[in-house]
C-alpha cells in the first residue's frame, strides 16, 4: 500500500492511501505526451482545495514533504506535481480527530459516498476517527469530500476537493470535443444531480430553465446573495415621495398655498365645517422600485428553491432517488432559511408586489447591497450564459459520455466522409427526469437515417435498438440484444439489408490480470478487453433476421451482422500505423477500432474507422451510377467474413454462376479436344489462376457452378452448351494430361481444371461471341441471365472487377 496524501491541522490528521499508482500514473504520462505531440514532460500541476483555509502542520504527497511547504501556514489550495487520484481506483480513507469529538461524518449529495464511511468514538486504545473507502468509478472531475464533526459543542466543517483523473483521455482537450458535439444534438443530457465528482462548465447555447444548472449556480452565488440580503435588511433603501391626504379645516397645520388659504376661509364663511380639502405632505418611504424588486426576486428564488426541493423528496420517497443523502436535502432547506427571514422583514411587508422595472436603476447597480442581488440575478437570469470556470455541475459517467459520442462520430464521418446526406433525424425525447435532470427516452439516443445521392444507397443508424426475443423482422432468440450503435445499409435495387455493430467501452486492455505490469508497457500498443471481443462474437451470432418467403409462405433465418467492432479509447498515429486489429477485421469481420476525438483538421484518431467505412460502403471501380449499387453488393458478398459457412456447406450470393470463354485457336492442340465441346462431350477444361483477380479468387471459384464454353475455332462463334462443374483442381501446367487440355506443356504456371459434367444445351445458341480476343470472351453471369439472352452484347454479367 501507498500513503497518497497524509496532512494534519489543529483539529484532525488525515490519511489517504491505495494500492501502487505507478501504473496509473505512467499510463497517463504516457497518454499525455502522445496526445500533446510528443511532449517529453508535462507540466501540468494537480491542486487539492481546503474550505475554510486551513493551517497545515504537516503534509506530505506520496510519503515526501513538497519543497515549499511551510509548517502553521494557513492554506486553502496545494499543488501537487504528480496526479494520485484516478478513475476507477480504490483508495482508502482515515481520518484521526487530535481533540474529543462526539460525532463525525461526510455530508455528500450522494448517500453511497456516505455510507461508505464510519465513525469510531475515542476510547481508552485509541482517538475517536472516521474511516471509509472511494472509488468514482467512471466518474471524472472535482471529487469533494464534505466533512462535519462536533467539537465541545461546536459543529464544524471541512470540505477536500480532489479532481480525479482520466488515465485514457486527456482532460483538458478530449472532453471539450466531446460534449460539443453532444451539446449540439442532445443538449442539456450530459448534465447529472448525483454522479459523485463534478466539472467546471462552459457557456451554453441552450436557453430555458434546468433544475440542475439553476441550482448549481446558486450554490455558487449564494453567500453573495445572502450577504446582499442581510446589508439591505439593515440599510433598506428609502426615497422621499409625495402623499396626498384630504383633512378637514381644524386639522390643517404647518404652511399652505395661498389659493388653498382662501378657499378655506370662503367656506367657513357659509358655514362649511365638515369639508376636507387635499394636502400634499413629502415623506421618507421604502416603497421604491427597488425594492419591489428585491421583493419579486426573493420570493422567486424561495419559490425555486422549494421546488426543487419538494421533487427531490417527492422523488426520494418513491425510491426514484435512492442515492440521494438527506444531507444534501437539508442544505438545500438552510439556503431557504435566509430568504424566508427576508420575507418576514417589517419593511418589505410595506413593500407592493409590482416587479417590472420601467427604466436602468442606479441604486440597484452601484448602492452596496442593491448591486449584490441586482448582479447576482443577472447571473441566475442568464445562467446558461453566464457560467464559467467557477461553476461546477456534476456529469453522467465518462464511459455513457464516450458511447454518445462514438455514436455522433459514426454519423460525421458517414456525412463528411462518405457522401451521405441525412434524409430523417428521429431525436430521442430528453425529458426531465423527477423534474431535475435529462434522460433520453427508453435509454434510446435516437436514430439517422441517410441517403447517398449518387448510388441511391440508405444507411440507417441507431443507438441502443433492443433486438428483442420476440422481434418481427431482426429476433434474438432467448436473450435480448441491445448493442451501443447499429448501422444498417438497404441496396435499393434488391432490398436486401447489412448491418454492422459497433459497441462503445471505455476501457483497456492491461496486464494487470494477467501478468506483473512491466516498466515499459505503457509503451505497448492500446488493446481492447478481451471480454469486449467476446462480446462482438456474440452480437454477430445471436441477432437473426427473419424473412417471409413470397411462394412458400414460411419464413427464412439469415444472419445479417456482416461485422461487429469494438470501439475504445486507445490513442495511434492512425496515419503511420495499421490496425491491431486488422487482420481479424478482413478475416472473420471482427474486431475493434480505437476511436478519439481528433486535433482540429488532423483526422488522426478516426482514420481506420473512416478508412475501414469507406471501404465497405464504397465500391472500388464504378462504370455507373446505376450499377454501383449493385457492385458493391457483390464485393461485400465477395470479402472473407461473408463467405465463411457452416462447416461442411457452402455460403454463395449466385447460386447458378456462370463462366463464359473461349476455348481459343491453337494449332497444335488435338482436334478432337475441339470436337468434344461442339458435340457437348468434354469433360475438362483448364484456365489460367491468373485469369481471376486475386481478393476474388477463392471465393469466385468456389461460387462457379456452370462453364459455358464457345467454340471460337469454328466458323460459327456461338455458345450451345453449358456445363455443370463437378470439380475444380488448382495444378501445375505441365501436370495437366494430354487428354484433359489435348496439348502437352512443360509451363509451370498455375491452372484451374475443371470437372465437367454432362451439357445442358441452350434452346436457342448465344451468337456475336468475340472470336479474336480469348479475354474478351471472359464474362462472369448466371444461368437465369444467360437463359435470356441471344447474344454476347446482350449479356448481363456480374462480378466486374473479378476478372483480373
Amino acid at each position: 500500500m501507498t500513503d497518497v496524501l497524509r496532512f494534519s491541522t489543529p483539529d484532525l490528521e488525515m490519511l489517504i492511501w491505495t494500492n501502487s499508482i505507478d501504473r496509473q500514473q505512467r499510463t497517463l504520462t504516457s497518454a499525455l505526451q502522445k496526445r500533446r505531440s510528443g511532449t517529453t514532460s508535462i507540466n501540468d500541476t494537480y491542486p487539492l482545495k481546503f474550505k475554510p483555509a486551513q493551517t497545515l502542520q504537516q503534509l506530505e504527497i506520496l510519503e515526501a514533504v513538497p519543497s515549499d511547504f511551510k509548517s502553521e501556514k494557513l492554506f486553502s489550495t496545494i499543488q501537487s506535481s504528480v496526479p494520485i487520484f484516478f478513475e476507477n481506483t480504490n483508495y482508502l480513507i482515515e481520518i484521526n480527530f487530535q481533540n474529543s469529538i462526539s460525532d463525525a461524518k461526510i455530508n455528500h449529495k450522494n448517500n453511497r459516498i456516505n455510507s461508505n464511511f464510519r465513525f469510531v468514538k475515542a476510547s481508552s486504545k485509541r482517538a475517536a476517527h472516521l474511516a471509509g473507502a472511494l472509488n468514482t468509478g467512471n466518474d471524472i472531475g472535482w471529487f469533494t469530500l464534505p466533512l462535519e464533526y462536533e467539537q465541545s459543542g461546536k459543529l464544524k466543517k471541512l470540505s477536500i476537493s480532489i479532481e480525479v483523473l482520466p488515465i485514457k483521455l486527456d482532460l483538458q482537450r478530449d472532453l471539450p470535443v466531446m460534449y460539443q458535439a453532444i451539446d449540439n444534438e442532445f443538449p442539456l443530457w450530459r448534465f447529472s444531480l448525483l454522479n459523485p465528482t463534478e466539472q467546471a462548465v462552459s457557456q451554453s447555447a441552450q436557453r430555458g430553465y434546468f433544475p440542475i444548472l439553476w441550482l448549481a449556480n446558486f450554490k455558487r452565488l449564494r453567500e453573495k446573495f445572502e450577504h446582499g440580503l442581510r446589508v439591505i435588511i439593515q440599510a433598506p433603501h428609502a426615497r422621499l415621495q409625495t402623499f396626498a391626504m384630504h383633512k378637514r379645516a381644524d386639522r390643517l397645520k404647518g404652511r399652505i398655498s395661498s389659493r388653498l388659504e382662501e378657499r378655506v376661509q370662503e367656506d367657513l364663511r357659509y358655514g362649511l365645517t365638515d369639508k376636507r380639502y387635499r394636502v400634499e405632505q413629502k415623506r421618507l418611504s421604502v416603497d421604491t422600485p427597488e425594492n419591489r424588486f428585491i421583493k419579486s426576486i426573493v420570493k422567486a428564488t424561495h419559490r425555486r428553491l422549494l421546488s426543487i426541493e419538494t421533487k427531490l423528496r417527492n422523488a426520494h420517497e418513491k425510491g426514484e432517488l435512492q442515492d440521494l443523502s438527506e444531507s444534501f436535502l437539508n442544505e438545500i432547506r438552510t439556503w431557504r432559511e435566509p430568504l424566508i427571514t427576508a420575507e418576514r422583514q417589517s419593511f418589505l411587508k410595506d413593500v407592493g408586489d409590482v416587479a417590472a422595472l420601467q427604466r436602468e436603476s442606479l441604486v440597484l447597480q452601484q448602492k452596496t447591497g442593491y448591486n449584490l442581488i441586482y448582479s447576482v440575478w443577472q447571473e441566475l437570469k442568464f445562467y446558461l450564459d453566464a457560467f464559467d470556470s467557477q461553476t461546477t455541475v456534476s456529469m453522467k459517467s465518462i464511459a455513457e459520455i464516450y458511447e454518445v459520442w462514438c455514436f455522433l462520430e459514426l454519423r460525421r464521418i458517414l456525412v463528411e466522409d462518405l457522401g451521405f446526406v441525412e434524409v430523417y433525424k428521429k431525436k430521442a425525447v430528453l425529458k426531465l427526469n423527477n423534474g431535475i435532470e435529462h434522460s433520453l427516452t427508453d435509454g434510446f439516443a435516437g436514430s439517422f437515417e441517410f441517403k447517398r445521392v449518387a448510388d441511391g444507397l440508405v444507411a440507417r443508424l441507431a443507438h441502443e435498438p433492443s433486438i428483442r426475443t420476440n422481434g418481427v423482422n431482426l429476433r434474438s432468440y432467448l436473450v435480448e440484444q441491445r448493442p451501443d450503435i447499429v448501422l444498417q445499409v438497404e441496396f435499393p435495387n434488391s432490398k436486401k439489408h447489412l448491418i454492422w455493430v459497433f459497441d462503445a467501452k471505455y476501457r483497456l486492455k492491461n496486464k494487470s490480470t494477467q501478468v506483473a505490469w512491466s516498466a515499459d508497457e505503457v509503451d505497448e500498443d492500446d488493446l481492447v478487453p478481451d471480454d469486449a471481443i467476446n462480446q462482438m462474437h456474440r452480437y454477430r451470432d445471436s441477432i437473426i433476421r427473419l424473412t417471409k418467403s413470397e411462394y412458400l409462405q414460411s419464413e427464412s433465418k439469415s444472419r445479417p451482422v456482416v461485422g461487429a467492432f469494438a470501439l475504445y479509447p486507445g490513442y495511434f498515429e492512425q496515419s503511420q500505423r495499421q490496425n491491431p486489429y486488422q487482420e481479424s477485421i478482413s478475416e472473420i469481420g471482427i474486431g475493434a477500432f480505437a476511436l478519439l476525438p481528433s486535433a482540429p483538421n488532423s483526422g488522426l484518431q478516426n482514420a481506420w474507422l473512416s478508412d475501414f467505412l469507406k471501404e465497405q460502403l464504397s465500391p472500388s471501380a464504378v462504370s455507373s451510377p446505376e450499377n454501383s449499387h449493385s457492385l458493391l453488393e457483390e464485393e461485400i458478398h465477395t470479402r472473407e467474413p461473408t463467405r465463411i459457412p457452416l462447416h461442411g456447406m457452402q455460403q454463395v450470393l449466385y447460386p447458378d454462376l456462370v463462366l463464359t470463354a473461349a476455348l481459343g485457336s491453337d494449332s497444335d492442340r488435338a482436334n478432337n479436344y475441339y470436337e468434344s465441346f461442339a458435340a457437348g462431350t468434354a469433360r475438362h477444361y483448364h484456365i489460367p489462376v491468373r485469369t481471376f483477380g486475386l481478393v476474388f479468387q477463392q471465393h469466385i471459384i468456389a461460387e462457379l457452378r456452370f462453364l459455358a464454353i464457345m467454340a471460337s475455332h469454328l466458323e460459327y462463334c456461338s455458345i450451345h452448351h453449358v456445363w455443370p462443374i463437378r470439380r475444380v483442381q488448382k495444378m501445375k501446367r505441365c501436370d495437366i494430361p494430354f487428354e484433359k487440355t489435348g496439348k502437352i506443356s512443360d509451363s509451370d504456371e498455375l491452372y484451374y481444371v475443371f470437372t465437367l459434367g454432362f451439357p445442358l444445351t441452350l434452346p436457342s445458341a448465344i451468337s456475336n461471341t468475340p472470336s479474336n480476343s480469348f479475354r474478351a470472351s471472359l464474362k462472369l453471369t448466371t444461368l437465369e441471365l444467360i437463359e435470356g439472352a441471344t447474344t454476347m452484347s446482350e449479356l448481363k454479367t456480374v462480378y466486374p472487377e473479378a476478372l483480373a
